[in-house]
């Protein structure tokens, strides 16, 4: 299924916040403050890899996440004042929680944007806001009250809107689905007999599934290259003791 042109723009959207978070990562840190499962570790690693190769910037990005709103009050309350930015992702994503009754969460987003109010005195402060998918009790005024005290541009905190998009850190088979991507032109010119074999190493990468989930450190491509080339060298091993054993054979 297509994505509408909502979620569109949000995937672009959210995809520029996380190349933000590799920039400010780059010239001295970031606090990022995930509300809504949207931190995409990938995207951010790509970022970074398009200026350097020391991995260590990773360092200076640092990252929370929240699953409640109780959660998220927490987060908001130990975090700690800096010179580093702010960046708080899909801050109402948690308060879609209609478990918990409207007043107590209408007091708990207030807490949180108290603690943030304090954070953006000593440092940029940026929010994006997602709308929800089904709409639940108590959005609209929640939104107006962030509005309210501040978080909405003219010199004060960046407000940022969007259309609903889903959760965005990928699977396994995303990530393979993205290098494949990333061959596509270089796809395109091959012989049939060698797109055959590309799209065995591809498959056959597919077998290391969990390794690849595990190399957060390189880039999507790379650790599924990493896979190929395992597959590779094990195919190899098995020739070169087939091939010691005939010669064993003959040699007798």
């Amino acid at each position: 299924m297509r994505p509408t042109g909502a979620e569109s723009a949000t995937a672009t959207a959210t995809g520029e916040l996380l190349t933000l978070a590799a920039h400010l990562g780059l010239r001295g840190g970031v606090t990022v403050l995930d509300a809504g499962n949207r931190f995409n570790a990938f995207r951010v690693v790509y970022g970074v890899r398009r200026f350097t190769n020391d991995m260590s910037i990773l360092n200076s990005i640092k990252t929370a996440r929240a699953f409640t709103s109780y959660q998220l009050l927490t987060l908001c309350r130990i975090t700690e004042t800096s010179e580093r930015p702010y960046l708080v992702l899909d801050l109402l994503d948690t308060f879609a929680d209609e478990g918990v009754k409207l007043p107590e969460r209408m007091r708990l987003l207030q807490a949180c944007l108290r603690h943030l109010k304090h954070l953006r005195r000593t440092a940029p402060l940026v929010i994006s806001i997602h709308p929800p998918k089904h709409p639940f009790e108590g959005y609209q005024q929640m939104l107006a009250q962030i509005k309210r005290i501040g978080f909405a541009g003219n010199g004060h905190s960046p407000l940022l809107e969007a259309g609903f998009m889903g959760k965005t850190l990928p699977t396994i088979s995303d990530v393979i689905r993205e290098s494949e991507a990333v061959l596509s032109r270089f796809w395109r010119v091959l012989q049939p007999e060698e797109k055959k074999l590309l799209k065995t190493m591809f498959a056959q990468a597919k077998r290391h599934v969990a390794a690849i989930s595990e190399a957060n450190h390189l880039l999507p491509f790379e650790a599924v290259q990493q896979a190929m080339l395992l597959e590779q060298a094990k195919e190899i091993q098995q020739l070169k003791t087939e091939v010691d054993r005939l010669k064993k054979r003959f040699d007798g």
